[in-house]
């Protein structure tokens, strides 16, 4: 700029717009939660299912430009996006929803036209996902709500606004006709049903965005009445009746939608039978890929972790041992890739990390844990009790720092992360070459201690040359051959102590990942 080398204010404005947010929401303060609060609102406006720092295409030119749009568009300009963890968005209902504006953005529209249908049309109806809007059957959209007459009943609050025009619902419908009832004629009248293309599957265990009519659980049906709540009906045989029972504060999130014929006010009637919903329940992940498992759950535990960097790779590596004695212990290895963080320092905090999850995995609850580490700068920033400033939310790797503190705080038990000597602190920095010996060296020593022996019928198995107990071989995620220590086996040279034999076998665990 005028030759004083003065930087970009667009550059500077964006670095300074993406470090403020993160420094706020990780501070978790008031501000903090303003901004979570607004950019609540901003995607309940958007009328998108997907987070839209997340997923920063398209535009939403529909909604009044301000700091977190500003900041959404920046972030698509240098082709970069931002996941919130606390951050909220509506749930698609059931098996081929979608929302609404996300699929009508795939076609041409104009600015006008889309501010008609999402501030407009869709706002005053209250709706998000396809499935807000259809028939429980999920096969047409009844046309008396693509009038303006029909409003979903909904908890959450959205933005009040005037009567829409006729012509923002002429609108709706020809989207609709173009992208999701493609059968339907456009000459038809303003209040026919609207057959759905691509017919909607079964219920999904979520959060509803609206209120329903009525749901259906097991042999109770729920039917909400404005004002009075939620009334449960009680099977009466199988003629299909229903005995009202009572009124109830909250709906298993299980129930799913249904129609039926209200008899009287005492007793309502269907033939639709009850469909368990066959989506299975998403499990708790492992928190890498353990090696063996020859813990006991009961007792006193203690672990230590160490990290490893293939910086030439892109590749950090952790590994973790848990074990309440010499025999009884249980290993993992993890690798972390497609990162431009790249440091020891980090991986060694991802074995905390993934140390930490493993022992809630298990579903243990010890008195204590003592964890060995052999870096000094994590077993300090994992032995604090918390952040100080809102300046120290951008010092390096606080991400997982903050998640190790978190974790720390939701568990039951105490931990105490010790400092155990270990190579990074030999005062003789060795060289790539020197390196690269000593882990060829100890491949080459590992692999030694395999054989081939004769199984029964003529095949073959790895075995160890001193006991058929002591070692096995596996097949890492790239599909290389490595061998894996098994829980009987020394995992360190004798006359170590125990904490720096556990560190030593971390040590090669973490290699292994790689």
């Amino acid at each position: 700029m005028g030759g004083l080398a003065l930087p970009d204010c667009h550059t500077r404005q964006t670095q300074h717009h993406i470090k403020y947010m993160i420094k706020q929401l990780r501070w978790d303060k008031t501000i903090g939660g303003d901004i979570l609060t607004t950019l609540d609102n901003i995607q309940l406006s958007s009328g998108f299912t997907t987070p839209i720092l997340e997923k920063v295409t398209p535009t939403l030119d529909y909604i009044d430009n301000g700091w977190i749009i500003d900041l959404r568009d920046r972030l698509n300009t240098i082709g970069a996006t931002m996941w919130i963890e606390d951050s909220w968005q509506p749930k698609l209902q059931r098996v081929k929803d979608f929302s609404l504006m996300e699929r009508f953005l795939r076609v041409k529209t104009t600015p006008q036209e889309r501010k008609l249908l999402r501030m407009m049309a869709l706002h005053h109806m209250r709706v998000v996902t396809l499935a807000d809007i259809a028939d429980p059957t999920g096969t047409y959209i009844p046309g008396d709500r693509l009038t303006g007459a029909w409003r979903a009943n909904t908890a959450w609050e959205w933005p009040k606004q005037p009567q829409p025009p006729k012509k923002a619902f002429a609108t709706l419908r020809r989207l609709l006709r173009n992208t999701i009832c493609q059968y339907d004629s456009p000459y038809q009248p303003i209040d026919s049903d609207l057959s759905i293309t691509e017919p909607m599957g079964e219920w999904l265990s979520v959060e509803r965005n609206v209120i329903h009519d009525c749901l259906r659980y097991d042999d109770t049906i729920y039917c909400y009445s404005p004002g009075e709540g939620f009334k449960s009906y009680s099977k009466r045989g199988e003629s299909g009746f229903f005995n009202l029972t009572g009124t109830v504060e909250s709906v298993p999130i299980h129930a799913y939608p249904i129609s039926i014929v209200t008899i009287d006010k005492n007793q309502v009637w269907t033939m639709k039978r009850f469909r368990r919903q066959t989506q299975p329940e998403p499990g708790k992940p492992a928190p890498g890929r353990i090696l063996f498992d020859n813990l006991n759950r009961k007792g006193h535990i203690k672990g230590a972790s160490d990290g490893s960097l293939l910086r030439d790779d892109g590749i950090m590596t952790a590994g973790w041992l848990i074990a309440n004695n010499e025999d009884e212990k249980t290993a993992a290895i993890f690798a972390v890739t497609n990162i431009s963080s790249l440091s020891s320092y980090r991986a060694e905090l991802e074995g905390t990390f993934r140390l930490l999850k493993h022992i809630d995995y298990l579903g243990m609850s010890p008195d204590e844990v003592i964890h060995w580490c052999d870096n000094e700068a994590a077993v300090k920033a994992t032995n604090q009790q918390s952040i100080h400033t809102p300046g120290d939310m951008l010092s390096p790797d606080m991400d997982i720092i903050l998640a190790i503190l978190h974790h720390k705080r939701k568990i039951s038990y105490t931990t105490q992360c010790k400092h155990v000597l270990a190579h990074q602190d030999t005062k003789k920095r060795k060289s790539k070459e020197e390196k690269d010996r000593e882990k060829k060296q100890r491949m080459k020593e590992r692999r030694a201690r395999i054989r081939e022996v004769d199984v029964g019928d003529g095949t073959h198995a790895p075995s160890p040359e001193s006991s058929p107990s002591n070692s096995t071989t596996s097949e890492d995620s790239n599909g290389l051959d490595s061998t894996i220590s098994s829980p009987h086996q020394e995992l360190a040279p004798t006359g170590l102590s125990d904490e720096a034999q556990m560190n030593v076998a971390c040590d090669e665990f973490a290699e292994m990942a790689a």
